[in-house]
């Protein structure tokens, strides 16, 4: 049903229900309240034919709605229809994302169920996608070697499925205290074209900040290498090269027998955990006093290897001085 109104000067307060979801009116200022809720859904709010989709419209309103203003300059002819169905099939032709940063909303990413596109402080780009019902999923396509995913950790949430070809992982999503911006990295994939998938399991949500798309890395050769080395891949919240973030990781790949690892050991470092070819072990990394300790990889042969290093229980994490032989 379409309802036309006229309104030269006049705030237009408009509420799309469930037996009215589109409206075309002619305002010049106006508020479209818009609500949470399994009702929820995508529309496209079109001023004088310039369109555009805005989320989260539906006829719950909650203590948590928002209105989305419009101060034009001059009376519009606006319109607001339910937005274009989005595909949620991935096939061979899909568009694969290529190595590069991605925010939530990149047009490659396909979301299903209960998603929230949010505009707000904390994620790293001001706009985050949430998800709140249980089997929401999101996927995409890429072409790389590895992948960053910037995750929200906090009390509510906890678990999620993350997948890239048939290799999945069940993702802890829960922090005592609200931690925006949290990467997860994958690393040491065959580089190529791949399918990445993830899905809420359980908690009340899920979200998703960023994607970052990693090109297969030049590997380490028999040599030593400082931490201000380009050939060692970090997730986005280390500097100088160190972390005191919650979950941090950097990775390498190297060509050799083994590789040693010259950590910094003090009272702010603790455990890490160390992979090798997908295989994982714990370190302890702390001690009273400061000091150095140097961690040995051993290869079966000298091909090509993949090194992954997550920040566990612990204050800092410096990069290593690496050795490969």
């Amino acid at each position: 049903m379409h309802l036309r109104h006229t309104i030269p000067l006049a705030a237009l307060l408009v509420f799309l229900s469930a037996s009215a979801l589109a409206e075309t009116f002619t305002a010049q200022r106006a508020a479209i309240w818009r609500g949470y809720g399994k009702t929820a859904a995508p529309m496209q709010l079109c001023i004088n034919g310039t369109c555009q989709t805005i989320d989260n419209i539906g006829p719950i309103v909650t203590d948590q709605s928002q209105p989305y203003y419009l101060d034009l300059d001059t009376l519009s002819k606006i319109e607001v229809t339910p937005a274009p169905a989005r595909i949620d099939t991935l096939d061979a032709t899909t568009n694969a994302l290529q190595p590069g940063l991605y925010a939530s909303d990149a047009s490659a990413i396909r979301y299903r169920g209960s998603w929230v596109h949010q505009h707000r402080e904390g994620p790293s780009d001001g706009e985050i996608h949430s998800a709140f019902d249980a089997g929401s999923d999101l996927s995409f396509v890429f072409e790389g070697a590895g992948l960053e995913v910037g995750l929200v950790h906090y009390d509510d949430r906890r678990t999620a499925k993350l997948c890239v070809d048939e290799a999945c992982q069940t993702i802890n999503l829960y922090s005592p205290r609200l931690d925006w911006q949290q990467p997860l990295l994958v690393f040491g994939l065959k580089s190529g074209r791949h399918t990445a998938s993830m899905r809420l399991l359980a908690g009340k949500g899920m979200d998703l900040d960023w994607i970052r798309v990693l090109p297969a890395p030049e590997p380490m050769r028999p040599g030593h290498y400082q931490p201000n080395d380009k050939r060692i891949t970090t997730t986005n919240n280390w500097k100088n090269f160190a972390s005191t973030a919650p979950r941090a990781s950097f990775a390498f790949d190297f060509e050799g027998h083994g590789a040693l690892l010259d950590f910094t050991t003090d009272a702010d470092a603790g455990e890490i955990t160390l992979c090798l070819d997908g295989a994982c072990h714990t370190e302890d990394l702390f001690t009273l006093k400061p000091g150095t300790r140097q961690l040995t990889l051993e290869t079966r042969s000298a091909g090509l290897h993949h090194v992954i290093v997550h920040k566990g229980l612990s204050r800092r994490l410096a990069l290593p001085n690496i050795t490969i032989r």
